[in-house]
């Protein structure tokens, strides 16, 4: 899977109410739509790139650990926009997902995409709103020396 490139198209935040005790925090990444797209090369603007513009969501829900109360929702919205061989595997792939709401094994591919680029935004959003970070942040520890 060849990534021409992504794009944030909205960030939302939500507090319904204060964080208190154990929170867990579920992602919930969904590809919403798949429409066949055709990129202009930077080089020479006479060649066109068949590709697939991919739009996306990602939730991120603050809820009481064991609970089903939401203390907070994080939200972004965005494409995706991958390189596709030629004009056929476009078209194959989008009636693949209208069809199926599959795009033929690269589903998992994509969703580590969204992953990657969408939690370093929602960890700045978390921080500020001063929601706990929605990955753990390593932290350092003093070292007890045992002789």
């Amino acid at each position: 899977m060849n990534i021409i490139g992504t794009a944030i198209k909205s960030v939302e935040g939500k507090i319904n109410s204060p964080v208190a005790g154990k929170v867990s925090i579920e992602y919930i990444p969904t590809i919403k739509d798949v429409m066949k797209t055709k990129i202009v090369e930077t080089i020479s603007e006479n060649k066109k790139i068949d590709a697939l513009d991919i739009k996306y969501s990602i939730d991120v829900k603050y809820k009481a650990e064991g609970g089903d109360k939401i203390y907070a929702i994080l939200s972004l919205e965005g494409d995706i926009v991958i390189k596709v061989k030629d004009e056929n595997e476009a078209k194959s792939l989008k009636e693949e997902w209208e069809k199926n709401k599959t795009l033929k094994g690269m589903e998992i591919a994509i969703l580590n995409v969204i992953l990657r680029k969408s939690i370093p935004k929602l960890v700045v959003l978390s921080d500020m709103m001063s929601l706990p970070p929605v990955i753990q942040i390593p932290k350092f520890v003093k070292s007890q020396n045992k002789k």
